[in-house]
């Protein structure tokens, strides 16, 4: 489980017989903690091929509804390099380093508007940038939202969009140097 999102309370929400979108899966740590909160189903992004063994493991010993697709987001749908040093958990678009990997982007409109999530979990190492391109009528299908932003400038865009597109922030969650996590409300009509 979720050892560090339990102490942060960063993932605390409401998922009593929800649907959580959980983009950025790794080893399916969080779908553990959305499941074990109530969720009724979890459908799970994760880029690296590597990690998608961990999670299915997750699932199956914890009895979770989830589908899985190897597949980050981005701004279209597609291929991508990625580079690292070590293959870890901040391995992402803006990653450096001397090996390479190439990953599945899924047009971060269509992850959201096909889900019928109630709920998006988006820590996707610096890939949450795309969300500012998704049209404000498609951020709404999902009314509560939990981004781990990964720089002031993004934080930002991210803060402006969301703003602009019907929700409030409902917390901010600092983490180290410039990343935090913003937990949105979509505001009712």
């Amino acid at each position: 489980i979720c050892i560090q999102e339990q102490r942060t309370s960063e993932y605390d929400c409401n998922c009593q017989g929800k649907v959580v979108l959980d983009v950025g899966g790794f080893e399916g740590e969080s779908a553990v903690f959305f499941w074990q909160k109530g969720a009724t189903k979890i459908i799970i992004y994760e880029p690296i091929a590597a990690y998608i063994e961990y999670i299915r493991r997750n699932i199956a010993l914890n009895e979770i509804n989830a589908e899985v697709y190897l597949s980050g987001i981005g701004p279209k749908t597609g291929k991508t390099t990625i580079y690292y040093d070590n293959l870890d958990p901040g391995s992402g678009i803006h990653s450096k380093g001397s090996s390479s990997i190439e990953i599945q982007l899924t047009d971060a409109s269509k992850v959201i508007e096909q889900s019928g999530a109630d709920i998006g979990k988006f820590d996707c190492e610096s890939a949450e940038q795309y969300l500012v391109n998704v049209p404000a009528s498609i951020l709404r299908k999902i009314s509560y939202y939990i981004i781990e932003v990964h720089s002031i400038e993004i934080r930002k865009s991210i803060l402006n969009k969301f703003e602009n597109s019907g929700f409030v922030l409902k917390k901010e969650i600092p983490k180290h140097s410039n990343f935090s996590v913003l937990v949105f409300q979509k505001v009712k009509n």
